[in-house]
């Protein structure tokens, strides 16, 4: 025989499990928090963020290594909290004809730089694609 109906159940008393630290997970384990519900997170990486990866490089300075574009501005989360953060430029909202490449504190690169980096990646990249061990790796 069944029991007496359940009643329905307190968002305090749901535990939720969320795999995975970065930019989803992060948001998705707020989300809940905020409405009453224990969140466990789990990620298998010894940090997060996921593929949001920024590190120094010697005497180059910090830089990107991974998620760092933003693709779009209506509707991006991701443009709309570097923009509350200040971490954008400050120029009307219309289609730039050159990407710009900004530095986490939100100053210009020197395009100069972002080419011969960007040279030395994809030039890197080919000789390892090649099967010749890559001279700059």
């Amino acid at each position: 025989a069944a029991g007496p109906p359940r009643e329905p159940s307190r968002a305090s008393d749901r535990t939720c499990i969320v795999v995975g630290a970065g930019a989803a997970g992060l948001s998705c384990a707020l989300r809940l928090q905020q409405h009453g519900v224990r969140v466990t997170l789990l990620e298998a990486a010894d940090r997060v963020g996921g593929r949001c990866l920024t590190t120094s490089v010697g005497d180059l300075g910090v830089f990107e290594l991974g998620a760092q574009w933003f693709h779009g501005q209506k509707g991006n989360p991701a443009f709309a909290l570097a923009e509350s953060l200040g971490l954008t430029p400050q120029t009307p909202k219309r289609r730039a004809t050159t990407p710009r490449h900004l530095r986490s504190d939100g100053r210009p690169v020197n395009a100069d730089v972002v080419r011969s980096a960007s040279r030395l990646l994809f030039e890197t990249v080919s000789e390892l694609e090649a099967g010749r061990g890559g001279a700059h790796a």
